[in-house]
């Protein structure tokens, strides 16, 4: 009987003590876009979880007492005996978690050595017994007197807040086990105090009879089952829902990771699922630095946005800025993880060692290990301490001195650093070589340097650090200019640093930009200057150096050239990874998408709009969401493919699958080989036509005829990739005998072409299971432009993940055929669909399908929603109806018919659809600026519409007729803003002026007066 009472207190205790953690958990998220979904969900997780905890201390209870009762049968206190019990539980926890403070270099030197460890150790476990003793004498007292009870109760409410407070606030996402620990612990305390609560009101609310209690016990499982049940499908079901809980509560995060959500619908991913790249490929060639030296710089933690070259207050850096203007500047440069150990093995040996390490066979060479074999001498000088981390296949790089010959490993300050560097060049002066130096004053503890202070904050002191260290690169520069020789000089860090943008600090915690985002500069001899906004990773620096000296790459990297995007080419699709913890990153173009697979959350950012990462649109962008997933899935596919692939794919797959044209003639050789296995032969001719070389149109042309149907499907959508003659009736063969995914992949190939003999296949594409082949299939059938797709892509659409895409699709063929069907699903989609993508790429269809009757329907939508109005912009100046309908511009189109002196924004020339609108259509002007409406009828505009991008907060004022219409404050970054006009009305000709204040450049994509019968709230 007392042990079921001390079952039932404990259930019923934690359940109370869950209430106050919930109290606690939903006051911290008062700043978040809390909803009644939400809070349910918290309160259901942590209430079943709170009742299981109370009902396994009370489980631990009774076996306590019954082997205090074993002990000491006819002892009246068994506080002992339980105390005893107490240690011997906590010992091992108490050990692990003294081990785990010492792990990392800081703690190791405070800590010391295994002996102390062990003191340590044994002091807190002797503390806990004590509180546990001390608490068991309390509680002793507080059954005797109620105050007593009432305090011992207010003390463990307030620990358990002050816990709760630490857990949420210190060390936020760092030291994950201290975390636990604290949340175990206030866990405990909430439910000590709901029982002293319990205590303090007397035994009239405790059940007396037996079967009483089994009822009680009974309840509190329905409970807990129901609440768990309900908290678990409440966060399976909502992606926006789980990521708040996940990132900004504290203890249903810790929960998360044990919490049994569903498995999601993941596809796997394709081999070639990505189109072929119409960038140039790695092997673009530049002979102006074949023999040029190679100068490495990496700065520890420096952040690029506390560059002044990058728009920073502070002018923290003359002299990278002026290495800037004569280098190719990357705007948008990620580590592969904000860790050291991680990050600069990395870049020396251009493969993503975070992941790929555990599952090679040895770790890769280095861009060291490369070059000296080839005859460059190669030194380094880095701080041998910074490379610690508990993976010590990483750290062997540093204790082999990442295959430099010779190497300073001694921590020195950046003006001793740079002397050596001098003098080392100097002594190599007649000689190639290749020379890294590692910066370490930027990292923390940040230090406040003579002459270059600003302040005391840590914020202060790392500026402090940046000016310093670039102080001293000013010499080192200077010295490069001095050589003989021309050198090649790469600027660039191992990863940034957090200052509390999202609640966290240091680094090797997050994926934000403000951890993983990197400087990055080239100067390559003979090269202009120029700046690149393309994503890019510091894996890719070992290939393109490797390509700048004419040295062939080794299969194991994995990183690519930048040398195209040095020579001036775009690539807009160009990905760039990044990984730490259980959280994996994609960047494309404008959009980042988060991954943290052991909570199941996902996070995407649109970084043109939501440069700071406050935004989670995972729920609005879902096609483009769905798109980075697939490729955040392909990318980790490709590392565990690679890694057990390594060893045994012949050299010319490997250079292949890397995008190397130079595998080109091997992988002919291998395609027409009939003693090799038929799956070699069929991805090497995938290959072929993914590499986009003319040189093996014979040879695939030849294996259409190959008696293995794989091998002679493989070469005939290899020769439609190719837009080969040839290709037609092949592909026509593999249609009529193919299945799954190798036959839409032939009516992908026959689509290029335009022959609509692939549309049966296509459109049984629209209905495969995988989301991405259906996408895949509706862009395609648009291209073909075949009507028989119309009644298809309307029914597929009712699927979310399809809609996009079909919408474009169908733009595409009403272009063609017109046909009333599709203008009723487009403005159907623009004027109620809930998703922000699918109206917008409606709008854009209704732009390419070139219908003028629907310019009065898209009017009617503008200013109903923000984020549609640019699109709806765009739309109406591609249908050439902007001038003619409304007062106003889009300025990008209309920048000749403007007076004054424009700057045009460079434009965006993809023919992608999903490029229709971009920042690139705009006219740039500085300060004050005027024009003429020029608009063969200007009605009277009761509301103006202006998208604009600021550089800094001021006032912007606009005038018609010399009269003031109305003023705004303005916002950095792009911006949607209305004025009310005030009852002006201008006359056709009437002049414009926008006024800035304080003056600043301004960038404006248009500016829109709606009619007075357009009025809207």
């Amino acid at each position: 009987m007392q042990r079921l009472s001390a079952l039932v207190l404990g259930a019923i205790a934690g359940t109370l003590g869950a209430i106050l953690v919930s109290a606690a958990e939903i006051w911290q998220l008062r700043s978040a876009q809390l909803s009644p979904g939400l809070i349910a969900a918290i309160a259901a997780v942590l209430l079943s979880s709170g009742a299981a905890y109370g009902s396994l201390l009370g489980l631990w209870w009774i076996v306590a007492d019954r082997a205090a009762r074993l002990i000491r049968p006819n002892a009246p206190n068994a506080a002992l005996p339980r105390a005893l019990l107490a240690a011997l539980t906590l010992a091992y926890p108490t050990i692990w978690l003294v081990r785990q403070l010492a792990t990392g270099r800081q703690a190791a030197q405070l800590i010391g050595t295994p002996l102390r460890r062990g003191l340590i150790a044994a002091a807190l476990l002797m503390l806990v017994v004590a509180a546990f003793a001390f608490g068991v004498q309390l509680a002793r007292r507080a059954n005797a007197r109620r105050r007593t009870a009432l305090l011992v109760a207010l003390i463990l409410s307030l620990l358990t807040l002050a816990l709760h407070w630490a857990d949420a606030q210190l060390y936020r996402r760092l030291y994950d086990y201290l975390h636990y620990a604290l949340a175990l612990t206030y866990l405990s305390s909430a439910t000590l105090a709901a029982l002293a609560w319990l205590r303090a009101l007397g035994q009239q609310w405790a059940p007396k009879t037996a079967r009483l209690k089994f009822t009680v016990v009974i309840a509190v499982c329905a409970l807990t089952l129901c609440c768990w049940v309900l908290g678990r499908r409440a966060l399976s079901d909502d992606a926006r829902r789980r990521f708040v809980a996940a990132e900004q509560a504290t203890t249903v995060a810790h929960l998360l990771e044990f919490l049994p959500l569903p498995a999601e619908d993941e596809p796997p991913a394709l081999v070639d699922e990505s189109e072929p790249n119409d960038s140039e490929p790695s092997t673009a060639r530049y002979s102006g630095a074949k023999d040029a030296n190679v100068l490495l710089i990496t700065i520890d933690a420096l952040r690029p946005d506390h560059l002044s070259l990058h728009g920073y207050r502070r002018k923290t850096s003359p002299q990278i800025d002026a290495l800037a203007r004569r280098s190719i500047r990357f705007n948008t440069a990620y580590c592969q993880a904000p860790l050291t150990c991680y990050s600069i093995p990395s870049l020396h040996t251009g493969d993503y060692l975070r992941s790929s390490l555990s599952l090679l066979p040895s770790p890769p060479p280095t861009l060291a290990d490369i070059l000296a074999p080839r005859g460059l001498a190669t030194h380094a000088l880095y701080n041998r301490s910074i490379f610690f981390c508990d993976d010590k296949r990483a750290m062997s790089y540093g204790s082999r001195r990442f295959g430099f010959r010779s190497a300073d490993t001694e921590l020195r300050p950046a003006a001793q650093l740079t002397e050596q560097a001098l003098n080392y060049m100097l002594r190599r002066r007649d000689r190639q070589f290749f020379l890294w130096l590692h910066y370490f004053d930027v990292h923390e503890p940040y230090l406040n340097h003579n002459g270059f202070g600003y302040g005391e904050r840590a914020i202060d002191r790392y500026d402090s650090g940046v000016a310093y260290v670039d102080h001293h690169l000013g010499r080192l520069l200077r010295g490069v200019r001095q050589l003989p020789r021309k050198t090649i000089i790469i600027l660039t860090s191992d990863h940034g640093e957090e200052f509390g943008e999202h609640g966290g600090s240091y680094h090797g915690s997050s994926l934000y930009d403000e951890q993983v985002r990197v400087p990055l500069l080239i100067a390559v001899p003979g090269l202009a200057p120029r700046v690149s906004n393309t994503p890019v990773q510091l894996v890719d620096i070992a290939p393109t150096v490797l390509d700048l000296l004419h040295i062939e790459h080794p299969p194991s990297i994995r990183g690519r050239s930048l040398l195209p995007l040095l020579l001036g080419h775009k690539d807009d699709n160009r990905p760039a990874f990044s990984e730490v913890d259980t959280k994996k990153m994609v960047r494309v173009g404008k959009y980042k998408l988060i991954h943290d697979y052991r909570r199941k959350t996902y996070q995407l950012y649109d970084l043109a709009t939501d440069p700071r990462e406050q935004t989670n649109k995972i729920t609005q962008e879902l096609v483009v969401a769905g798109q980075l997933r697939g490729q955040l899935q392909a990318w980790f596919d490709s590392l565990r493919r690679g890694a057990k692939d390594r060893a045994s794919v012949p050299r010319a797959i490997a250079l292949g699958r890397l995008g190397d044209r130079r595998a080109v003639k091997d992988l002919k050789q291998l395609l027409l080989s009939p003693g090799q296995p038929s799956t070699r032969r069929a991805e090497a001719a995938r290959l072929l036509g993914r590499l986009q070389d003319k040189a093996a149109l014979p040879a695939l042309r030849s294996a259409t005829y190959d008696d293995d149907l794989e091998v002679a499907d493989e070469a005939a959508i290899a020769l439609g990739e190719l837009k080969d003659q040839a290709a037609r009736e092949a592909l026509q063969i593999t249609l009529e005998h193919a299945a799954g995914y190798r036959r839409l992949r032939a009516a992908i190939a026959a689509a290029r072409s335009g022959d609509t003999r692939a549309t049966p296949a296509l459109i049984e594409g629209l209905y495969a299971a995988d989301w991405r082949i259906q996408n895949r299939a509706a862009h395609y059938l648009g291209l073909v432009g075949d009507r028989r797709a119309v009644p298809d892509l309307i029914a597929i659409a009712e699927q979310l993940q399809i809609r996009s895409r079909a919408a474009l699709a169908l733009g595409r063929l009403h272009g063609r055929y017109p046909d009333p069907r599709i203008v009723s699903y487009l403005l159907e989609r623009i004027q109620r669909d809930d998703h922000e993508d699918v109206r917008q790429r409606a709008i854009a269809a209704i732009a390419y399908s070139g219908d003028l009757s629907t310019t009065s329907q898209l009017i009617a939508q503008l200013g109903k929603r923000e984020e549609d109005d640019p699109w709806i912009v765009e739309a109406l100046a591609r249908l050439g109806r902007l001038q003619n309908e409304l007062a106003g511009f889009d300025l990008g189109k209309a920048s000749d018919a403007a007076e004054g002196t424009l700057s045009a924004c460079q434009r965006n020339n993809s023919p992608s659809v999903e490029e229709f609108l971009s920042d690139s259509h705009c006219t740039t002007i500085s300060g004050d600026f005027s024009w003429q409406l020029g608009a063969a009828t200007t009605p009277a505009a009761a509301t103006w519409l202006l998208r604009a991008r600021a550089a800094n907060a001021g006032k912007l004022t606009l005038t018609i007729d010399q009269r003031i219409v109305g003023s705004i404050k303005l916002r950095p970054g792009w911006q949607n803003y209305r004025l009310a006009a005030n009852g002006i009305t201008g006359g056709s000709k009437a002049p414009v002026r926008v006024l800035t204040d304080p003056p600043q450049p301004l960038t404006i994509d248009y500016l829109i007066g709606l009619p007075a019968r357009e009025k809207r709230e």
